[in-house]
């Protein structure tokens, strides 16, 4: 009994965990605080993104700073654009609503890695 209750404690932190990490990785991306009255109305930042995401909006969340050091080659730009939807997507599943949809805190930190150079599916290929 107290294995299977330890069980689900440990999860329900997983979960809890996850969300809180969603929530900065939004801040990060998008170069905003989570409470800004300004910038998101009656919301805040997780519903202010989800929002926009809904509307087919996404690179309006995307801090313009991060899309900016980038400019070059169009290849580097998509391929960094691209980079940054995929950022979005951890972190939209990491505050979603439902927690039994979150994933874990293993499950964000493999994906996360992929997302590193070197990486099999990372955006650059650096020995």
């Amino acid at each position: 009994m107290c294995r299977l209750s330890t069980t689900k404690v440990f999860g329900a932190l997983q979960k809890e965990m996850s969300i809180r990490l969603g929530v900065v990785l939004l801040e990060l991306l998008t170069g905003k605080r989570p409470t800004d009255k300004e910038d998101f109305g009656d919301t805040n930042l997780v519903g202010w993104v989800k929002m926009k995401v809904g509307e087919g909006k996404q690179m309006e969340v995307i801090d313009p700073e991060f899309l900016s050091v980038t400019k070059g080659t169009d290849e580097a730009e998509a391929e960094e654009v691209k980079e940054m939807v995929r950022y979005l997507e951890i972190s939209l599943q990491c505050v979603d609503d439902f927690p039994s949809k979150r994933p874990s805190m293993l499950q964000v930190v493999a994906m996360l890695r992929e997302l590193m150079p070197g990486s099999a599916n990372g955006s650059s290929n650096s020995s």
